[in-house]
């Protein structure tokens, strides 16, 4: 795809292989906020708003996404991390070993905060996918969200309608 975008004011035509898109959750549904993909002719993964896109032209070209790329491009430790979807979740973590499962998500350093009854308050900026979810799932009983409440909703929607599949009466 060849994207021409707003970049701090200058019009930047960009050419890439889109191949995530990030998601906002607000009252209205899950809106796009951002794109993903990987540079065309380099292994560099850039991150577009969609707000700052003007056009977009579909090359007639075939591309083939490696199995290997995240939907985020790491920065420096250095630098403070900050994408548009990317959401502040606090979960409350009973097993610090937990942990453990967020490992392959992009994320800021969990700041942990050990309670009276010695489980943790965890709170860490995180990448908004479907990934998430399957890790917060994988902890079992050892990690429950406490906040944001709209991620906590979609949350238990999901795992709502991946249990009325099992449901007897269907």
């Amino acid at each position: 795809v060849k994207v021409i975008h707003n970049e701090g004011g200058e019009d930047e035509e960009t050419e890439f292989a889109p191949y995530f898109i990030g998601f906002m959750e607000s009252d209205d549904g899950r809106n796009p906020i951002s794109v993903t993909g990987r540079l065309r002719h380099t292994t560099d993964i850039a991150t577009l708003e969609i707000s700052s896109i003007i056009s977009a032209e579909i090359l007639n070209e075939t591309y083939t996404i490696p199995d290997n790329l995240k939907a985020f491009k790491k920065k420096a430790e250095a630098e403070e991390l900050s994408y548009p979807d990317m959401i502040p979740l606090t979960l409350k973590i009973t097993e610090k070993s937990a942990l453990n499962s967020f490992g392959t998500l992009f994320h800021t350093k969990p700041y942990l905060e050990t309670q009276e009854d010695g489980t943790y308050i965890c709170t860490m900026n995180i990448e908004n996918s479907f990934e998430l979810c399957l890790r917060i799932l994988q902890c079992g009983t050892s990690a429950k969200i406490i906040g944001p409440d709209s991620y906590k909703k979609k949350f238990l929607s999901f795992v709502d309608k991946v249990r009325s599949q099992y449901n007897p009466a269907n």
